[in-house]
């Protein structure tokens, strides 16, 4: 990577908060934001009405352990994975876009 490269990417990722090379692999650039900001989620999330109201407070917390667990995953940047971390993967997407407007404390 150049230098010109470099100031440019830095300058967009300033300016805009995501520089060319996020989106290079979006993928592994949302998986791992998600995962961060999932997990500093739920250490803020401490009482009702800070989970959805058709589930308790401890399975939130398992849901949210598996949607960080999942995007963790997907966030590392590897070619190949096992059955068991795609099938992680699948279910913390599946789970985001279940609960994400449950995501407000």
């Amino acid at each position: 990577m150049n230098i010109t490269h470099t100031i440019r990417n830095l300058y967009r990722k300033l300016t805009t908060g995501v520089g060319c090379c996020d989106m290079a692999n979006y993928k592994d650039y949302i998986a791992e934001k998600l995962a961060k900001d999932l997990t500093v989620f739920k250490e803020k999330t401490i009482s009702f009405p800070s989970y959805p109201s058709d589930m308790t407070y401890k399975k939130w917390i398992q849901t949210l352990d598996k949607m960080i667990e999942g995007f963790s995953l997907a966030a590392e940047d590897k070619w190949e994975y096992t059955k068991e971390d795609e099938d992680k993967m699948e279910k913390a997407g599946e789970l985001f876009g279940k609960y994400w407007q449950d995501l407000w404390i």
